[in-house]
């Protein structure tokens, strides 16, 4: 038995789309874990921004205990941004493989967002091999499993930050097409290291659903402003490519996983990224509050 307890969590994925899909026989290995298991919803940290739900999880304290908000934040009693993980606090509390691993188990945790390396792990540590906002680069623990990983699956096919100005249908074609791959190869790094030992506790985060959101969620949904149905037409549905993706990596592992318990989740989901706070500077700019945005200062010198 490879894992006691296998956890293999998928970045931003909306939970909608899973389910919908999975009924619809697109995500098969995802409708199997729903009819043999239970499942259910669960509902993210509300009010705050989306860098405060990973923590959240790994340490079960809220966002005002655990202090992590976002990348930059403002400093407490001030309006000064830091960086609270480039600080020796970074986020607050203890994460639960953290506990397992003090309390003699072995773990093995791969690429869960917003963590540090803690070499003093009774097990084994991936950090940001393929991540979405990466902090700290790609390290482990121990130093020599990097080669391993590399000689396994190579870099990772993106840059940690996914945005970039894609128009054409060949554009979203390489992008999409990228993070497929990049799934496949977190599975066989995953799958090369459960079988390593009898492991106690086995993590593992899928993050490319994050960056297939941020950049993609407009060709999915007919409903978006920027919609393209040209693009859509030539590529398929961007998400569901990556969705699907995301499902064949998991149907390699749990065919490997033997019979341990499999945790499965969506830690918070993904929508349209449009809303009245990107509105707020510009507001401000006007009722005379603050100075122009930088924004709006570098297009209009654009079009002079």
């Amino acid at each position: 038995m490879p894992s006691k307890l296998l956890i293999l969590g998928i970045d931003a994925a909306s939970p909608a789309l899973l389910q919908r899909w999975a009924l619809e026989g697109k995500l098969p290995a995802m409708l199997e874990l729903m009819e043999r298991g239970a499942s259910g919803a669960i509902r993210g940290v509300e009010g705050f921004y989306i860098g405060s739900t990973w923590p959240s999880f790994y340490t079960g304290l809220n966002p005002a205990r655990h202090g992590f908000y976002r990348i930059e934040q403002l400093r407490s009693g001030s309006y000064e941004f830091f960086r609270p993980l480039d600080t020796a606090d970074g986020v607050g509390g203890t994460p639960f493989w953290k506990l397992a691993s003090d309390a003699g188990r072995r773990v093995a945790v791969l690429d869960v967002p917003l963590t540090r390396l803690d070499p003093s792990l009774n097990g084994i540590q991936i950090v940001e091999w393929g991540g979405h906002d990466c902090v700290f680069g790609f390290q482990t623990s121990p130093a020599g499993l990097a080669d391993e990983v590399l000689s396994t699956a190579g870099a990772y096919p993106l840059p940690s930050d996914c945005d970039a100005d894609r128009k054409t249908a060949a554009d979203f074609d390489a992008f999409v097409t990228a993070l497929e791959r990049a799934a496949q190869a977190k599975a066989a790094i995953t799958r090369k290291l459960l079988a390593r030992e009898p492991w106690d506790l086995f993590l593992q985060v899928f993050t490319e659903a994050h960056c297939a959101g941020h950049q993609c969620w407009h060709l999915h949904d007919p409903s978006h402003p920027s919609h393209d149905a040209s693009v859509l037409g030539a590529l398929g549905d961007p998400l569901e490519r990556v969705y699907r993706a995301i499902d064949r990596a998991l149907a390699s592992i749990l065919a490997e996983a033997g019979d341990g318990h499999v945790l499965v989740l969506s830690a918070h989901g993904m929508s349209q990224y449009r809303g009245a706070n990107f509105l707020l500077s510009e507001i401000l700019y006007r009722l005379g509050v603050t100075a122009r945005p930088a924004t709006a200062a570098r297009s209009r010198a654009a079009r002079a």
